[in-house]
């Protein structure tokens, strides 16, 4: 049996794993027995054959609650990929993937721009990358959909952030501390 939580905070949640799922949340319904959430949709390993190290959502509907299509979510993988998918896609193929790194990819962020889709990204390879995900992400896709990357910023970087409301100026950090700024040419 389920039990139903009327609550001003938030209905839904997304959780990923070192399993290479994405749990999609209902947060208010819970299990008579447990007091688990209800899962509503997981991915299946379409989207990442291994553990998820990194995700990020961009809301580009106001009404999610009704809309599926209403926030895309990228993830970064061991499996050394980054994937973008949305709500009602979870459990199948992703609609954009990138194979650009060469280690695990342990941050994924969206720029906020509506006109520019870019997503910053940190790997184990020592590489922040900039992609653009109109572009083919895939190897035989010329540029791996990536437009700007630092080399050698960091040994492992770890994560790489937009400053906000910006799609030029982005912050990278290591595990040693150092951080380091870089800038996308428009």
């Amino acid at each position: 049996g389920e039990s139903s939580n009327a609550s001003s905070g938030p209905s839904r949640l997304l959780t990923a794993g070192n399993d290479g799922n994405i749990c999609h949340w209902d947060l208010t319904c819970t299990s008579l027995k447990t007091g688990a959430p209800k899962l509503v949709c997981q991915s299946t390993k379409k989207l990442h054959a291994s553990g998820i190290f990194s995700m990020d959502v961009r809301v580009v509907s106001d009404d999610i609650s009704n809309n599926n299509q209403g926030a895309f979510i990228v993830t970064g993988s061991k499996d050394k990929t980054l994937a973008i998918s949305t709500l009602d896609r979870l459990n199948d193929t992703p609609l954009w993937r990138c194979d650009f790194h060469r280690g695990k990819v342990g941050s994924v962020c969206f720029s906020s721009s509506k006109h520019n889709p870019l997503i910053a990204s940190a790997s184990d390879d020592g590489v922040v990358a900039i992609h653009d995900a109109r572009l083919d992400g895939r190897k035989g896709g010329g540029s791996n959909g990536v437009v700007a990357k630092l080399e050698d910023a960091h040994v492992k970087p770890h994560s790489a952030v937009w400053k906000a409301d910006s799609d030029s100026v982005f912050m990278t950090g290591e595990s040693l501390g150092i951080a380091s700024s870089g800038g996308v040419v428009s």
